[in-house]
This record gives C-alpha cells, structure tokens and sequence, in this order.
C-alpha cells in the first residue's frame, strides 16, 4: 500500500505532520446598488502527532474572518494564511501537556 509506506517513510523523520485544506468561499454583502459576492479564502489547518495520530491543534481562516476588523473584500490570501497560522500554533500551545 502506497499511502502506509508513505506514512512510515514520514514517520521516520517527522514527529508531527501539519494538514493544510485550502479553498475559497463566496460571502455575499448587501452593497448600494444591490447584493456584491466576494471569494474569501477558507483555509482549515491541523496538526497530527505521527506517533499516536493525537491532533495537537486545529485552525480555521472562518473564525478569523468572522472575527476580523477589516471587511472581507480587504483581505488577502496571505493576512488569511498567516492568521490561520498563528492560530494553530496558538492552539497547539494551549493543548500541549
């Protein structure tokens, strides 16, 4: 199996693995002349132990917009990147024992 060899090759030097989805999403806002779609990237990260598959942190780019000072039509691919980052490694520093 290509995938299980994959896994133990990574194993043998790495002790986490960081999963990155990326893709974009369309949120529609109410503009003057009528509705206006905007694509805002969604980017879901999680880090895995390899030794016991233990998800060490989790992070998502939805939280960030949502929670974000600036409209969505201001932000970029790399703010988004970036935030969602941060807020992993912030997550698996609030997770770790």
């Amino acid at each position: 199996n290509v995938a299980s060899a994959v896994a133990e090759a990574v194993k043998k030097i790495a002790d986490v693995v960081i999963e990155v989805l990326i893709s974009s999403k369309q949120i529609t806002l109410p503009g003057l002349t009528g509705d206006i779609t905007y694509n805002v990237p969604d980017i879901q990260a999680t880090a895995v132990r390899l030794s016991d598959s233990k998800i060490l942190g989790q992070s998502a780019s939805a939280e960030i917009v949502s929670r974000s000072q600036r409209p969505v039509q201001y932000l970029n691919v790399y703010e988004v990147a970036e935030a969602t980052a941060l807020v992993l490694m912030e997550d698996m520093l609030l997770n770790a024992k």
